[in-house]
């Protein structure tokens, strides 16, 4: 284990394993505090699938180990999988080698499952998704997305830049007791598969975990946004939480101080971390204003200190593949789309139940916001000072 900057030979395979609530490297503790990169120009949700529009690069990863982040969540779309197995391992290898040059850990996330979702909470029947009971061939879907994790699982199990599998992207069945079953059914698939990860299950919109009770080899995740955290009612004893998503709007006049005020508390906690998010548009998320892969020339720059104040000490994995590479310069930055143009451009809302979630801007989608704004207050509790 290396502290930022430093760096040492890797003489044999060593895993991110879990030991009761904690995050264990080596013998010794960690805490997984980095960043999301989540493609979203290649979803299917958001201009894609097409998985050579993935909008970050070499450049991206020295950068993220320059600012001092240790792991990126690494969004995919199972369409790129369908499409082309061969070109989406070959990606997948090279993201994951440019991550390990650079001391970073990934975990891996399907923000888009077989048969669609908003790449948020919704993948439902009524807006033309179908994963879960409400469509008629969600069963096959299913065995689809399990089947592609074990094939990942078993390409990766030996990799020892992988954390885990982040199973599915916000989950939101008509009921808790369909994602609990699909999650058990993926948890067990990717564990026969790949002895050495972990596997991640994220908290359904209801946020209850009480049905679960796997607490081996398992991260549980929540998400949390202004006007409501994602955090569950139950959360299985002595396991790991990880907060896979987090952050506000660069309009927002709160959205400092509510990120900053986060980092404290989560860091105070021991708990990891996933700044929502690393590029988006200039009415967006991202640490940088730009779509282009390799292009800091709009940085968020008061949060960008935000995330490295939070970032600040943390362990990492030794480099791989040689020591990283100076960041060239970058490209020149792409021509910006206009909103009506771009699918993707998108939107955080908070909304009226307190529930965080995903929209984007979009008639149908304002449409689901409104019909789907009945969630109870009563599902959100508060952070805890730590998890048993």
């Amino acid at each position: 284990m290396v502290v930022a900057g430093q760096m040492r030979a890797n003489a044999a395979a060593s895993y991110v394993t879990t030991s009761g609530s904690k995050l264990m490297y080596q013998g010794s503790p960690i805490v997984l505090r980095g960043v999301n990169f989540n493609n979203e120009p290649a979803l299917a949700c958001c201009g894609g699938p097409n998985i050579g529009s993935i909008n970050v690069n070499q450049t991206d990863y020295a950068q993220a180990h320059k600012l001092g982040a240790n792991h990126v969540r690494w969004g995919l779309d199972y369409n790129w999988y369908a499409s082309n197995k061969t070109q989406f391992f070959s990606v997948l290898d090279q993201h994951l080698a440019w991550a390990a040059q650079n001391q970073l850990w990934v975990y891996l996330n399907d923000f888009i499952p077989p048969g669609g979702s908003s790449g948020g909470f919704d993948q439902s029947a009524a807006h033309g998704y179908c994963i879960w009971s409400d469509c008629g061939s969600s069963a096959n879907n299913q065995t689809l997305l399990n089947n592609m994790w074990q094939d990942i699982a078993t390409r990766y199990a030996n990799n020892p830049t992988v954390v885990g599998y982040d199973l599915m992207n916000e989950p939101n069945p008509p009921a808790d007791s369909q994602w609990h079953a699909f999650a058990t059914r993926m948890y067990n698939t990717i564990t026969a598969a790949d002895p050495n990860h972990l596997v991640i299950i994220e908290a359904p919109l209801s946020n209850d975990l009480s049905l679960f009770s796997q607490n081996t080899r398992v991260i549980y995740e929540v998400h949390h946004y202004p006007g409501g955290d994602n955090f569950p009612n139950q959360t299985p004893a002595n396991t790991p939480m990880l907060v896979g998503e987090f952050g506000d709007r660069k309009s927002s006049s709160t959205a400092l101080s509510f990120v900053s005020s986060e980092i404290t508390r989560y860091n105070a906690a021991g708990v990891s971390w996933s700044f929502f998010v690393w590029r988006e548009g200039p009415r967006g998320f991202g640490l940088y204003s730009s779509w282009g892969a390799g292009d800091f020339s709009v940085p968020w720059s008061p949060m960008i200190t935000t995330t490295q104040t939070g970032w600040a000490g943390n362990m990492m994995p030794a480099a791989s593949g040689g020591s990283p590479s100076p960041t060239p310069t970058p490209p020149p930055s792409p021509s910006p789309m206009t909103t009506s143009s771009r699918s993707s451009w998108r939107t955080r809302l908070t909304p009226r139940s307190s529930a965080a979630r995903r929209l984007r801007t979009s008639t149908a989608l304002q449409a689901m916001a409104r019909s789907r704004a009945t969630t109870s207050p009563s599902a959100i509790r508060a952070f805890p000072t730590t998890w048993a």
